[in-house]
């Protein structure tokens, strides 16, 4: 008997391995799809690691006039009275081969040393002025795009607990309103107390430190009344600083020397140079990087053709009543803000055969490049030169914010604290 069953199981066990040589005799002869040379070429200079990984995205997904500066107000563009989420962040891993988008989010969710920092923005927003005034309220006219309003503040709130966003939103609403009510309160011109705007968004979210844009702005009745100011800070994360003094990384010679380079191009040999027959700008550029005025340059984040660039910036005024936001790219980011970056690829190669592409990124174990285009997610497998994932999105936004890596088991972890998460409520 036990002969019978060892002489079974002998027979299943050879029919089993020739059927699986079979199996693998026809997969070999089926052709892969070819790589295209261009790709191979590009990927040629990287070398993959097997591991799973996981990408963090963050973006600025405010898309109205607002998020750009306070120019937009010259046009007398009404203000919209509501707006969707400003900020968004995805979560895209692959595990054992298998890439998904594990996670999304409508607000900004950073990993910091000591675990997750959410954050967003909130907006407070007054549609009428709280006072009547007779001279403003002759440029509201039926046949005008003018919409006179009250107060329009944006701050940004931040937690570390992710059941705690809507809380936090809230928290920073009600702040802004005190603050609002506070200076009407104290305010001796109260009729003037209206088209005020100010304005705050994450510029860029890096390693204990996120980047405050923003303007303020009040409109007093046109082009020819309007004072405004834009805005650029570090805030800390951490109980490390990080200093936004650009003199802190670069050499006050080289901060001259590229913003005069940066002046030249835009403006002296630039589009604008019939404006710029004279060197007032530059000479007001030259006089506060030589420290003659209070102002300091300062610098935010950029992502540019896959790489992470540090853009100086420098407050200039404009005339009595305004300033504008001088800025010069000074290249790939230092480590100590930055501590990785992708590895260089040539990035007009990738986008000849993805037409669309904004950005590419690189996994730390360089075995997974995700594309970022106006309308897809790429993932590309580095080993084998072939495309393993591809989804559209409907991401309106304009510009990433934040890149960063997990490896390995924490990969899994991020999933577990972002997955199913859903899209809270925010103010």
């Amino acid at each position: 008997m036990r002969y019978v069953l060892n002489h079974a199981l002998l027979v299943l066990l050879s029919s089993f391995v020739f059927l699986l040589f079979a199996s693998l005799a026809i997969e070999a002869q089926v052709e892969r799809a070819p790589v295209p040379p261009l790709l191979d070429l590009i990927l040629s200079t990287l070398r993959p690691t097997p591991g799973n990984c996981g990408l963090l995205l963050g973006f600025d997904t405010d898309v109205s006039k607002d998020a750009d500066s306070y120019a937009q107000f010259y046009d007398y563009t009404s203000k919209q009275s509501t707006k969707p989420a400003t900020n968004r962040t995805i979560f895209l891993t692959r595990i054992f081969g298998k890439v998904a988008v594990s996670a999304e989010l409508d607000f900004i969710a950073s990993p910091q040393k000591n675990g997750f920092i959410f954050l967003g923005q909130s907006r407070y927003f007054e549609p009428k002025p709280r006072v009547h005034n007779a001279y403003l309220s002759e440029f509201e006219r039926p046949d005008s795009t003018t919409k006179l309003f009250g107060y329009d503040y944006t701050r940004i709130w931040r937690t570390t607990r992710i059941s705690n966003v809507a809380a936090a939103s809230r928290n920073t609403y009600d702040r802004t309103k005190s603050e609002i009510d506070l200076r009407f309160r104290r305010a001796k011109e109260k009729e003037w107390e209206q088209n005020i705007t100010d304005y705050q968004k994450i510029g860029y979210v890096g390693n204990g430190f996120y980047v405050r844009d923003g303007f303020w702005s009040q409109i007093t009745g046109g082009a020819s009344f309007f004072n405004a100011v834009e805005l650029s800070e570090i805030v800390s994360l951490t109980n490390v600083r990080v200093s936004e003094n650009l003199d802190s990384w670069y050499s006050r010679k080289h901060i001259v020397e590229v913003f005069r380079s940066a002046f030249n191009k835009n403006h002296r040999n630039g589009k604008d140079a019939k404006y710029n027959d004279e060197d007032a700008l530059w000479t007001e550029w030259k006089e506060r990087l030589q420290g003659r005025f209070d102002e300091t340059p300062t610098f935010t984040l950029e992502r540019m053709k896959g790489q992470t660039h540090l853009i100086g910036r420098l407050l200039v005024p404009g005339n009595a009543e305004r300033s504008f936001m001088a800025t010069a790219d000074f290249g790939n980011a230092p480590k100590k803000l930055i501590t990785y970056d992708n590895p260089s690829l040539d990035f007009g190669a990738l986008k000849q055969l993805y037409p669309g592409l904004i950005d590419y990124f690189v996994s730390p174990n360089q075995n997974t490049v995700f594309l970022l285009t106006d309308k897809e997610l790429i993932g590309i497998d580095v080993e084998s030169r072939s495309e393993i994932f591809r989804e559209t999105h409907a991401i309106e936004f304009n510009k990433v914010v934040m890149v960063d890596w997990s490896v390995g088991g924490y990969v899994g972890r991020w999933a577990r604290v972002l997955k199913n998460r859903g899209r809270p409520k925010t103010s």
